[in-house]
Order: structure tokens, then C-alpha cells, then sequence
């Protein structure tokens, strides 16, 4: 980050005395941040109405005598009958726009900060009306404070503000973070000046009125920064808040932004009882603001990053986030007590209120136990099974495809775990043997696990096969019709999907604790012509590397279950060929496995 500079001449300045002129901060004119181009007055405007940089609006647009009055009427504002807004440690931003961000059971929660900006959709605001007041409608009894931050054009139009207010005293917010100004390196120091002093005099408007305030400080130079902050205090407010969204994307990286960030800091323990950091609401930066925020002023932590990150299937633990999308989690903590592993992986809200119970954990009790996740890629719970199938083959012009499709109709399988060579990537790309494998699947509805195997785990392979598929086998691509594109769009979706989320080995974890391990076998077993006992001998050193109750493979075209050293195969679903050094008997075909979750194993074959 670096200081732009300014386009007026200060000598003329109405704002030279306050600034202190361009002199000090070592820069000279204005040169645009977009397009680097360099720019006289008024640079924002000239960036307004240029085609390449198209920025909207960043300031208040005042004439010089307007502003010489506003330093005027901001150097004497008076004070306020400020009362004190007391928040806990944790306090979650929300978006009225998506319930699962405010739903809260089993979880105390005492605040909450709500984005003004979705009060601009006119059916939330009718509903939250007809409701009586905002705690009704979000069925919340705790503090509700309303977010003026928002988007520039926003914050910097004097409808906006009055309509605030307006909504303000209307639903019974119990306080404002107020009010915004875009204050940033990379406008003019002249336009950033004046932003900060409408956003100080707007604040002293609201606070007048009544509300309760945390007023944002604002500023980016060490100057700007100690005169917002003794601007707030010297009107009595001493809640204050920063937007820290910004500087903790860049706060490893940038030192200019962490000098911002530690004057703030220094400036808040002289003239703040209490502090809200907006934006900053992740174990990473909860961990920074306990050991560097200064002792003094009272700390709370706002922000969305604990839903954004459950959007993402992330939950928290002393070890870091944790994905759900590809893994099965189980959590002991209080509040997933009652929670499955697999709503973690399915409820949004499930994984939110994991993550805000970890935040406020962390922040009010210090000393709790440790959280550790646990994880694996299926869980089974008692009564649940998994058929694991491999070695079909598709496209080889061998597979049993149509056996193995009614197969699944009959069976209706809730977990199938593919143990590799589902597809032969060397083969012969079947578009409609395709379509009808994943839609078969799809109808099902079944929970679908893949584990790479030889034949189908090549990327070149892999890309080959869909240049064939997608450009119809001809050098240059081609464009199919819409209704061509309606109809295979899916079906190269499934498979790349297919491809893509194929694991080396699965592991599944079984009622008791207990794991099964699963992988294709051609890693395990170095010639599958050997004698059978040697095959399992082998098999049997894998499962105990693993530490595994079980080990399951495919690739060996025959199937076979050893109860006492618990090693299996699950057999094939195509013929072999004439080039093949293993003969496929007909008792090889249409075998699987099924894993129970009470930690039986069968070896079962298709009529």
C-alpha cells in the first residue's frame, strides 16, 4: 500500500492546517491507483469519468467553502450524552438475507451486528416492520447494533444517512457502528480528509439523537488516525470501532498496514473503554488480538468470516480448518453434542454455529479443553452399510454395464464406494454409457465414494478422453447445438467430477471406532498372477501398516474374503480380453463387497 498523494495546491487548501500539506508524506501530485495515469484536479471526478478506471463514488462533493466550514463546525462539535455499549468478546455479523446466519440454539449468544445494506431490500424491511421491531424478527432477546458500513455510493449519499436514522429509531436497533466514510491510501488526501470529517460530524448527528453509538474511527496516515479517534472522544463517545477487513488481508504482507494498524491500537488504549474490531472474527485473527491489542480498552470481535467459512464446509478446531466437503468429521464438542457427521457435511447451519461456538470458547473461557476433529472419508453408523464395487471397465466394450445398472435399481444402495477401474480411460469414450451410469446414479440418490484406480487414474488419459467427447474427435472444437448442449453438459460435468474427486485410498470408520481401508490394490500387490496365498500375505502387511480392521481391493479381477486375516476383494464387473495375463472366470463377474457398520463383512455376487 502506498500514499497516492493529492491534486490540490495547499497553499489554497481549506484543509492545510489540518493536514499539514503533502510535504510531509514526501509525495508530490496525484497519480491514479488504477491506470497509474497522472492527474490534476479533481482526480477522483477525472477517475469518475474515465472509461478504464470507472470507479464510483468516493467522496463527498463539496466546494472549498463549504469545507472550510465543515472543519469549522467538526473542530467544535459538542458533547453528546453518550451512553456506553457494553459487547461481549464475540460479536457475529449477520445477513438478514440468509437466516442460517442468525439461527443461533443451542448457542448464548449476547450481540449481534446486522449489514445495514440488506435493509435496502424492500421485503426484508417490510417483514422485520410488519414483525414490530428487529429482535421479533430475528427471534433474538440480545443487543442488535446496526452496520453502517457499506458500499461507497452508499455511505456518501445524505438520503442514505437520514434513512438510517429513519430505519434506525423504526425497528429499535439498539445501537449504530457509525458512520462510514471511505478513507483510503489510494484516493487523494484532500478527498479523504473531507470523507473523514463528514463521517466524524454524522456521527455526533446520530449520538445527538440518542442513539447509541460505537463510533468508527477512521484513517490511514498517523494524522488522519489521531485526529478521528480524539475527535470521538473529545464528543464523549469512548465505544469506538475499525473496519479491519481490509488490513487483515494484507497484514503478513505489508508493513505500511501494520503501522496503521498498531497506531489505531496505540491511539485506543489512551482515549477508548472499549473497542470493536470489525472484520477480524477468525481463530487467526482472534489468536493476534489477544496478544497485541493493548490491555486497557474493553475488546470485541465482529465479523462474518465464521459463516463465510461454514459456506465454504470449513469448521474450526485447535488444529486449524477443517473441510467437510471431502471428509466425514465428527465433533464432540457441546454444540454437536446432537449433530451427526453427516449434517456437518450437509447443514450449513450446523457447521456455523459449530464455528461461532469455537470463536466464543476461545475468547470467554481461555482454559477450555482443547478441540481436535476427527476425520475420515465415510463414516458408517450402526444399521448403515457400503457396497464397494470396481474393475467395470466402462468404455473397454467388456463391461457389464447393463447388468450392473439394474443391479444398482434393485439394490438401492445409500453409500457405493468405487475401488477404482470404474471407467477405462484407455477405452473407447461411450458417451451414452456414460450418461446412463451417472444417471442411474443420480436417481438413486446414493452417496458416491471413488478411489483412483490403474486404468482410469492417467491425467493425459484422462484430457484424451474428453477432447474425444467434447470436440466429437476432430482437431479443432467445435460448437454443438443448444439442445446438444442441454442434453451432455451434465453428463461431462459427472464425469470430470468423477475423475476429479477420486481418492488414492478411503478410509471408513465403522460404529465401534474401528477402520476399513480401501484402495484399488495395484500399489499393494506386485503381480496379480501370483498364488492367492501370497496375494493375501501381502495384503495382509498392508492392513496392518494401516492399522486398518480390514483391507479391501479391487484390480485382482477375482474375488475372495479371508475372514481371519481380514483382507477381501470384490471381483469384476467385465470380461477379460485376449491380451490380458489373468483369465476373468464367470464366477469372477458381478462380485462386490459389503462393509456393515456394525463391522461385518461380505463377500456377496449378483444372482
Amino acid at each position: 500500500m502506498k500514499i497516492q498523494g493529492c491534486d490540490r495546491k495547499c497553499k489554497s487548501c481549506p484543509l492545510l492546517e489540518l493536514c499539514g500539506g503533502i510535504e510531509q508524506y514526501s509525495i508530490k501530485g496525484y497519480r491514479c491507483y488504477q491506470a497509474d495515469c497522472r492527474l490534476k484536479a479533481p482526480a477522483i471526478k477525472r477517475m469518475q469519468e474515465c472509461h478504464i478506471c470507472h470507479i464510483g463514488k468516493k467522496t463527498w462533493d463539496l466546494t472549498d467553502e463549504v469545507v472550510r466550514k465543515l472543519v469549522s463546525e467538526v473542530e467544535s462539535l459538542s458533547k453528546v450524552s453518550s451512553r456506553p455499549i457494553e459487547l461481549p468478546g464475540v460479536v457475529p455479523l449477520v445477513s438478514l438475507k440468509d437466516p442460517a446466519s442468525y439461527r443461533f440454539d443451542p448457542i448464548d449468544v449476547a450481540a449481534i451486528v446486522v449489514m445495514f445494506e440488506d435493509l435496502f431490500d424492500e421485503e426484508i424491511r417490510n417483514a422485520i416492520e410488519k414483525a414490530g421491531n428487529i429482535h421479533t424478527y430475528l427471534n433474538f432477546d440480545g443487543k442488535v447494533l446496526a452496520s453502517s458500513i457499506m458500499p461507497d455510493d452508499l455511505i456518501t449519499r445524505e438520503d442514505v444517512f437520514y434513512f438510517f436514522m429513519n430505519v434506525m429509531n423504526k425497528v429499535k436497533f439498539d445501537g449504530a457502528i457509525a458512520w462510514d466514510a471511505p478513507v483510503y491510501i489510494d484516493i487523494p488526501l484532500y478527498d479523504s480528509w473531507v470523507n473523514l470529517l463528514m463521517g466524524l460530524k454524522l456521527t455526533h448527528e446520530l449520538a445527538d439523537c440518542g442513539v447509541p453509538v460505537y463510533g468508527l474511527a477512521k484513517g490511514n496516515l498517523e494524522k488522519q488516525i489521531k485526529f478521528s479517534i480524539e475527535t470521538l472522544a473529545k464528543i464523549n463517545i469512548d465505544s469506538m470501532a475499525l473496519h479491519a477487513s481490509e488490513y487483515m488481508v494484507s497484514f503478513n504482507d505489508d508493513s505500511t498496514v501494520r503501522q496503521v494498524v498498531y497506531s489505531y491500537f496505540n491511539h485506543f488504549a489512551e482515549l477508548a473503554k472499549s473497542v470493536l474490531i470489525v472484520g477480524a472474527l477468525s481463530p487467526k485473527w482472534l489468536s493476534f488480538m489477544k496478544s497485541d491489542f493493548p490491555k486497557g480498552p474493553r475488546l470485541s470481535v465482529a465479523g462474518l468470516s465464521w459463516f463465510l467459512d461454514a459456506k465454504r464446509g470449513l469448521l474450526y478446531s485447535d488444529g486449524g480448518r477443517v473441510d467437510t466437503t471431502g471428509k466425514y468429521v465428527e465433533c464432540k464438542c457441546a454444540t454437536c453434542s446432537k449433530v451427526k457427521s453427516q449434517d456437518l457435511m450437509d447443514d450449513l447451519g450446523a457447521r456455523a454455529r459449530h464455528n461461532l461456538s469455537y470463536l466464543i470458547t476461545n475468547v470467554d473461557n481461555p482454559s477450555a479443553a482443547p478441540l481436535q476433529l476427527s476425520t475420515c472419508d465415510l463414516l458408517l453408523e450402526e444399521g448403515e452399510k457400503a457396497l464397494l464395487i470396481s474393475d467395470i471397465h466402462i468404455w473397454s466394450s467388456r463391461e457389464l454395464l447393463d447388468n450392473f445398472l439394474a443391479f444398482l435399481r434393485e439394490e438401492k444402495p445409500t453409500h457405493i464406494v468405487f475401488l477404482g477401474d470404474v471407467i477405462d480411460l484407455k477405452g473407447r469414450p461411450d458417451l451414452q454409457g456414460t450418461r446412463a451410469f451417472f444417471m442411474v446414479l443420480r436417481e438413486l440418490g446414493s452417496l458416491v465414494f471413488v478411489v483412483k484406480g490403474c486404468s482410469n487414474s492417467d491425467q493425459d488419459d484422462f484430457l484424451s478422453a474428453m477432447d474425444k467427447l467434447t470436440m466429437a474427435q476432430r482437431v479443432k472444437p467445435t460448437l454443438w447445438s443448444k439442445e446438444d448442449d442441454q442434453h451432455l453438459a451434465q453428463t461431462y460435468l459427472d464425469l470430470y467430477r468423477f475423475h476429479r474427486g477420486a481418492k488414492d485410498q478411503l478410509v471408513m470408520k465403522l460404529a465401534d471406532g474401528s477402520f476399513v481401508v480401501a484402495e484399488h490394490g495395484h500399489d499393494v500387490i506386485g503381480d496379480v498372477t501370483s498364488p492367492l496365498k501370497s496375494i493375501v500375505e501381502q495384503l495382509e502387511e498392508a492392513r496392518r501398516r494401516a492399522h486398518a480392521r480390514w483391507l479391501i481391493v479391487g484390480h485382482l479381477h477375482r474375488p475372495f474374503l479371508d475372514g481371519e486375516k481380514r483382507v477381501a476383494s470384490t471381483g469384476c464387473w467385465a470380461f477379460d480380453d485376449e491380451h490380458e495375463t489373468l483369465r476373468t472366470r464367470r464366477e469372477d463377474l458381478m462380485a462386490y463387497v459389503v462393509v456393515h457398520g456394525n463391522g461385518k463383512v461380505e463377500l456377496k455376487r449378483r444372482g
